[in-house]
C-alpha cells in the first residue's frame, strides 16, 4: 500500500469515528428532551421516542468499544460505564412506557375536569345558554382530540 492510500484510509476512519461520536452526543440530547417531555405530560409517544433513541445509542456506543480500530482501556471502562446506564435508562424507560399505556387503557370520565362529568352540569363560561363547551384534552392519542359536552 502507498502512504496516499495510508493516509486516507486513516482520513475516513477518523472521520467515521467523528460522526459517530457526534451522532451519539445529539441522539443522547433528543433522548432526554423527548424523555423528559413524555415523563412530564405522560404522552406515549414521546416516551417511545426516547426508548427507540437510547436504543440507537446504545448502538452506537456499541460500535464505539467494539468496531473502533484502537480502543484504550479507560475508554472501554467508561463505555462499560455508560452502557450500564443506557441499559438501567432502557428498562426504567420501558416500566414508564408500560405504565403510560396502561393509565391510557384504564381512562375514565372521572379523570376529566368537573364541569365534563356527566353527574354535574357545565361550569365553565361556554356552557351558558345551550351551546356547546368544547374543551381540549392532552393527549390526542388517548381520547378524541375534543370532547363535547351540552349543557344539561
Amino acid at each position: 500500500m502507498t502512504a496516499n492510500m495510508v493516509r486516507f484510509s486513516t482520513v475516513v476512519s477518523r472521520l467515521v469515528l467523528f460522526i459517530v461520536r457526534v451522532s451519539v452526543i445529539y441522539l443522547l440530547c433528543v433522548s432526554m428532551c423527548a424523555g423528559q417531555q413524555g415523563n412530564l405530560t405522560e404522552r406515549v409517544s414521546a416516551s417511545l421516542l426516547s426508548l427507540l433513541v437510547i436504543f440507537a445509542v446504545f448502538i452506537g456506543v456499541l460500535y464505539l468499544l467494539l468496531w473502533q480500530t484502537y480502543v484504550l482501556w479507560l475508554e472501554a471502562a467508561l463505555i462499560w460505564v455508560e452502557m450500564t446506564f443506557l441499559v438501567c435508562e432502557l428498562v426504567f424507560a420501558f416500566i414508564t412506557l408500560v405504565t403510560f399505556a396502561r393509565s391510557v387503557s384504564t381512562f375514565s370520565l372521572s379523570s376529566l375536569c368537573d364541569c365534563c362529568r356527566p353527574a354535574q352540569g357545565c361550569i365553565c363560561g361556554g356552557g351558558l345558554g345551550g351551546s356547546t363547551t368544547v374543551h381540549e384534552v392532552a393527549d390526542p392519542l388517548v381520547i378524541p382530540t375534543k370532547v363535547f359536552r351540552g349543557v344539561d
